[in-house]
């Protein structure tokens, strides 16, 4: 599947969709109906990262559709964070625009830079 969601802990708390290869909007609404069936019932918070390493050229009206896109019942979870690992070309302008007019989406290189971000921010809600 172009766009696979995983937890990255045992906990549950870092969940992490993978654009692979050319994508769609309708790959990503039939992830997003799988997790949103699994997120039923949850209402912890959780890190949501996004990464787009081995993703290919994002579907046609990016721009258009981001808005709708980050709100579909599984996407628009409670989220501690947003964070785009290796966002590029029109992804990473649109995810600039987006977080200038809407929500803080963090954009990082690596998944590593991921969890260090997501470590930093945990270690500062204990301090």
């Amino acid at each position: 599947m172009p766009v696979t969601i995983e937890w990255m802990d045992e906990n549950q708390g870092i969940a992490c969709w993978a654009y692979n290869g050319d994508w769609t909007w309708t790959d990503l609404r039939q992830a997003n109906e799988a997790w949103a069936r699994d997120m039923r019932g949850m209402n912890d918070a959780i890190y949501a990262l996004h990464d787009f390493t081995n993703a290919g050229e994002p579907p046609d009206k990016l721009l258009q559709n981001l808005p709708h896109m980050l709100s579909l019942p599984g996407l628009n979870s409670p989220s501690q964070m947003n964070v785009l690992i290796n966002a590029k070309g029109i992804l990473r302008r649109a995810a600039t625009i987006f977080s200038r007019l809407y929500a803080p989406l963090h954009m990082v290189s690596s998944l590593d830079e991921a969890l260090d971000l997501i470590n930093n921010q945990e270690a500062e809600f204990i301090n």
